[in-house]
């Protein structure tokens, strides 16, 4: 294959810059195609719930966002409890993480070690086994969004506990263009029936699988199940066994619709260190 010498009709020796990064010597662009001639990538949605009080009702969301329990999981299924904001760890002994996410969008370790005011979400568990809890965000206007794969969701998501112990249920992420039903299949794919560790149906997830906290090893699936951090508040926070990891949804299957939901659907386990949480919620794509 001959050399590359123009991208978009622009001679390489004259591109200062890519994606707003200044070239250096020896830097390479990769996966430059010419579908996306002319297009800027756009951040619909960037969420890392620092700004939301912590409190247990339907209040304690963002602007706009919702876990009302009248909202519609599947069928006529409606789920029994609310995900909850979090500054430090959980309640829990042995489970969660030790402190937020904090916004970083390519490292798992947390922002910082003491009690700052950086929160995320959580699924409370204790006492609360086999429940359903049920999230989505704000209206979203996809209808510019180029169809070329590069509309995608990123969040940061800890299911972490004592070795020895797996007392979690799943996440999973679908999407509607009803603000009160995740199953709606109008557009993109709401949830189904639930079968075994997930729903019937979700948007595929490809997420870390193991302590690298580089993406050098992932798994794909509808649903993150099961325990997945071996590390947890308590049990050495500075090793990247504790450490978040990050979770992408491809989201072509939305760009062009004017109004869409994401919704994120978590089933608990079987016991109380099974805490589900989230943050750093980012949707970019290209226009």
């Amino acid at each position: 294959m001959p050399d590359i010498a123009e991208i978009n009709d622009l001679a390489i020796a004259n591109i200062a810059k890519f994606k707003g990064r200044t070239l250096g010597a020896g830097d390479k662009v990769i996966g430059v195609s010419k579908a996306s001639a002319g297009g800027t990538f756009t951040n619909y949605l960037f969420e890392d719930f620092n700004l939301l009080s912590e409190g247990y009702n339907s209040s304690y969301v963002p602007t706009n966002w919702s876990m009302a329990l009248t909202n519609v999981i599947f069928g006529t299924t409606n789920p029994d409890r609310y995900w909850e904001p979090e500054s430090g760890t959980t309640p829990s002994g042995t489970t969660g993480p030790y402190r937020a996410h904090g916004g970083s969008n390519t490292s798992g370790v947390f922002t910082t070690y003491s009690n700052t005011g950086y929160k995320y979400m959580y699924t409370e568990v204790s006492g609360q086994y086999n429940k359903d809890f049920l999230l989505r965000t704000s209206e979203l206007d996809f209808s510019n969004a180029l169809s070329n794969n590069t509309l995608k969701l990123t969040f940061w998501f800890h299911m972490g506990s004592a070795s020895n112990f797996d007392e979690f249920g799943a996440l999973m992420v679908g999407t509607s263009n009803s603000s009160t039903s995740a199953a709606d299949g109008t557009i993109g794919t709401g949830f189904t029936a639930y079968a075994g560790t997930q729903t019937s149906t979700g948007m595929s997830i490809e997420y870390w699988d193991d302590d690298s906290d580089n993406g050098s090893s992932t798994s794909t699936g509808i649903s993150i199940s099961g325990r997945q951090q071996t590390g947890y508040h308590n049990s050495g926070y500075t090793t990247t066994a504790s450490y978040w990891r990050k979770a992408t949804v491809d989201l072509n299957s939305v760009a062009g619709e004017s109004s869409c939901y994401i919704w994120f659907f978590a089933r608990s386990g079987s016991g109380y260190r099974g805490d589900i949480c989230i943050d750093t919620v980012s949707i970019t794509g290209e226009e």
